[in-house]
Formats: C-alpha cells, sequence, structure tokens
C-alpha cells in the first residue's frame, strides 16, 4: 500500500534505517515529497484531501511507529492532540 511504498523506498531501503530512527522534521519532508506538497502546507490548518491524506499518514508512522506523543506531533501540525488521533486513525489504512 501507499505508507509501506513511502517507507520501503525512502526509509527501510539503502542503509537499513528504521523509522523509530528518524527525526520528525525529516518524516515530514519525506511525507510531504512523497505526496508532492510543500512540506509547510502540512502545518497549516488546510483540510484541503491532499493535504489531509498526507497528514493522516505523518500522524500514523510518528504515533504508531515512532512512539511520539500526540501532542508533539500536534504542536508540529498545528492541529490538537484530538485531530492527531483522528488522523492516526485514518492513517492506518
Amino acid at each position: 500500500g501507499l505508507i509501506t511504498n513511502l517507507f520501503d523506498q525512502r526509509v527501510l531501503g539503502g542503509e537499513g534505517a528504521y523509522v523509530a530512527k528518524l527525526p520528525l522534521e525529516e518524516l515530514l519532508q519525506l511525507v510531504a515529497h512523497h505526496f508532492d506538497l510543500p512540506a509547510e502546507l502540512l502545518r497549516q490548518r488546510k483540510r484541503s484531501r491532499p493535504v489531509a491524506e498526507a497528514r493522516s499518514v505523518l500522524c500514523y508512522f510518528a504515533v504508531r511507529e515512532m512512539g511520539l506523543s500526540g501532542e508533539l506531533v500536534g504542536r508540529m501540525l498545528n492541529i490538537s492532540r484530538a485531530a492527531v488521533s483522528y488522523s492516526v486513525s485514518c492513517g492506518e489504512v
């Protein structure tokens, strides 16, 4: 799927880096690049479908794979912790 392809190509390939070791800012850049969006767009309160989808993938990996708090991720993306939780569940699909 989309999520597996993103991280197989950019993270898991090459030198065997793990998602958990990525800095959050680098994860943001990878996801934005994959969705062909400016990274800053993910930090804005835009709700267009491409931005919401990218943000969901970012939240899923940051919280579920990297073990970061929803509060930390929310601060970076300028969204609430509840919005991060919702995005994590959307990003699982």
